[in-house]
């Protein structure tokens, strides 16, 4: 129902493709984070509570914050993630 103030999701996938996300149905808003094979951010979507947008990026990893992490931490596309799963 909720993540902490730090706390966040990762979704890993063997290989880098084409992801999407919907938050339908989320009780709370979220920023959702795609992330490359190199580690390297290459989008940022602002998602609100019950979004019915369909957010899609290519990454192998997806990272989901609360609404307004990536703005308050500085973090912008181009960034290195690191110690992500392998």
């Amino acid at each position: 129902e909720s993540l902490g103030p730090n706390e966040g999701i990762v979704f890993a996938y063997g290989t880098e493709g084409s992801r999407s996300f919907v938050m339908r149905e989320m009780a709370f808003p979220l920023d959702i984070v795609f992330v490359d094979g190199e580690g390297q951010v290459i989008a940022i979507f602002e998602a609100a509570a019950d979004d019915d947008r369909t957010f899609t990026a290519r990454a192998r990893w997806v990272i989901e914050t609360n609404r307004g992490y990536t703005a308050t931490h500085g973090i912008a596309v181009g960034d290195e993630v690191r110690g992500l799963p392998r």
